[in-house]
């Protein structure tokens, strides 16, 4: 079973389908452009998910959330807007930016 697949079941998260660039640099994924991200994820729509998963720090995806989960109807949720979102939620902070996704809104 793939190793992304593993990380996810003790959290009782099932895995459908995983798609990547084929890159491994940090500096290499800061040059795709959003439009992009937003494309992959358009390409790979499923009714079967509940919501999805855009993964690494160096990903530039906050200006597809708002458009992805409103053309897909499910939630988007990329690894530094969790990051935001738990920092600020652990320090008390509740805003909700617009923007950055549903995650946001929960308290």
């Amino acid at each position: 079973m793939h190793a992304r697949r593993l990380f996810w079941r003790p959290h009782q998260i099932s895995v459908l389908k995983t798609v990547g660039l084929g890159i491994s640099q940090a500096k290499d994924m800061i040059s795709v452009e959003p439009g992009e991200w937003y494309r992959l994820v358009r390409a790979n729509v499923s009714d079967n998910v509940d919501a999805y998963f855009i993964s690494c720090t160096a990903v530039r995806s906050l200006e597809v959330i708002a458009d992805l989960e409103r053309d897909l109807g499910r939630p988007v949720v990329t690894s530094n807007q969790v990051a935001a979102w738990h920092s600020l939620r652990s320090m008390g902070i509740k805003d909700t930016p617009a923007g950055f996704g549903r995650l946001f809104s929960l308290q």
